[in-house]
Formats: C-alpha cells, sequence, structure tokens
C-alpha cells in the first residue's frame, strides 16, 4: 500500500510539472502572435550613439561680382522710350557727397565735405509739348514713385562708413530736381541718381504765385553707378 501511494504522488508530480510547461508555451505563443498582429508594437530602441562634433566648414567669402549684383534697382517704366546715353558726354556730373564728420577737425569742429564722382549707366528720355498732366506724371508721379521702389530695394537717402557719412545728390529748382540714393554692399558703394527738368514759360500772379504754362518740354534721366570700392573714401 505504502508503494501504491508513493508511485501515484510520483505521478502527480509529474503531471503538474506537464501542465506548467504546457502553459508557458501558451503564453510565449501568444505573446508572439500579439507582437506580430499589433502595428504599433516595437521593441525599445536601443540609446542613440552620441555623434561626434561636427567639422568646422570655414565660410565662403562673396566675390566681387556677387556683392556688384547685389546693387539691384528696379525696372524702368515702360510707358517712356528710355534710350542709353554716356554718362561722361552728359552735362550732369553723378556723385555723392561725404565728411569725415564722425572724425571731425580739432580746429573748425566741422567735417570736410567732398565728393566722390561715378562712371555707369545712363537712361534718358526727352519728353515735347506736353499738357500740364503728362508733365506731372513725369515729373512728380515718376520721379517720387521710381525713388520709392528703391528704397524697398534697400537704397538710401544716407549711409556711413567708419569716419564717413555719406548721402546721395538731392536738390531742388523751380523747375528741375536730382533725388539720389545710395547703397553699401561690404566694402563697395553706388549711388542711383533721378534727375528731372522741364522747360516752360512761367508766369506770376499775386493769387497764384508762379504758373506753369504749358506745352512744356521735359527730360528724365536715371543714373546706375558702378560700384566702387570704400576705401576711396580716404584716398580723396
Amino acid at each position: 500500500m505504502l508503494n501504491k501511494k508513493i508511485e501515484f504522488k510520483g505521478q502527480s508530480s509529474l503531471v503538474i510539472l506537464f501542465l506548467i510547461v504546457c502553459v508557458i508555451s501558451i503564453v510565449a505563443v501568444f505573446f508572439v502572435v500579439l507582437r506580430d498582429r499589433v502595428p504599433n508594437f516595437r521593441e525599445p530602441a536601443p540609446p542613440n550613439p552620441i555623434a561626434p562634433n561636427p567639422i568646422e566648414v570655414p565660410p565662403v567669402l562673396p566675390d566681387s561680382t556677387e556683392i556688384i549684383n547685389n546693387f539691384e534697382t528696379p525696372p524702368l517704366t515702360e510707358k517712356y522710350n528710355w534710350e542709353q546715353a554716356y554718362a561722361a558726354e552728359d552735362d550732369f556730373d553723378f556723385y555723392i557727397w561725404y565728411d569725415n564728420r564722425y572724425k571731425r577737425n580739432s580746429r573748425t569742429g566741422e567735417g570736410e565735405v567732398q565728393q566722390l564722382e561715378f562712371n555707369g549707366r545712363l537712361n534718358k528720355i526727352s519728353l515735347s509739348k506736353l499738357d500740364k498732366t503728362s508733365l506731372f506724371e513725369g515729373y512728380n508721379v515718376f520721379v517720387e514713385t521710381y525713388i520709392n521702389e528703391l528704397k524697398k530695394l534697400g537704397w538710401e537717402e544716407n549711409t556711413s562708413y567708419g569716419d564717413y557719412f555719406i548721402m546721395g545728390i538731392n536738390a531742388d529748382g523751380i523747375n528741375a530736381k536730382v533725388r539720389g540714393l545710395v547703397k553699401k554692399e561690404e566694402e563697395y558703394i553706388s549711388t542711383v541718381v533721378v534727375a528731372a527738368n522741364y522747360e516752360s514759360n512761367f508766369s506770376e500772379s499775386p493769387e497764384e504765385g508762379i504758373v506753369v504754362n504749358c506745352p512744356c518740354d521735359l527730360t528724365l534721366k536715371v543714373f546706375m553707378g558702378d560700384p566702387l570700392n570704400l576705401d576711396l573714401l580716404s584716398g580723396n
């Protein structure tokens, strides 16, 4: 009888062990199936390795042609048939004013005003027998509109460089006006000058003052200077 109990107890242990193995196998199979069917299931990714320090690349400095291309100007209106002319042969000198006001003379306390002349492209148009409306459109509307378009592209009435204050030409008369802007790029500077003058028979009255009598003749000029090195300011 005792031998039978011991044999029965040994058989029970084998059954229990077999059941445990089956349960573990079922759980393992279920885990594998679940991993394959669930799309968002991912095993934890290993930590990213520490990236080495990037190689320092020296900056590429722009060459002179890239600098010159930065002096962009708006296109001229197609309303007028512009003609290209030689700026050197024109009766007007195209230049900028500058002074060393940031390094004043200790005796006078005043900056020395000088001029720097430019070569460049000159576009001009001469219009004859204009009425007052057409004269106003050319003399006022075109000039001021073109100046505003230049300012949108970074052109300014004045700028500075080192000890120097730099400004474009700006002058007005009874029947003429000149508007000049400047732009500085790296060690270069350029200018755009817009000039207008007209010929008319003027009359004057106490009520209206000076009166423009048309038909009138109008001349428009747009000069675009070739960039010059700013070192020329100290060399003059």
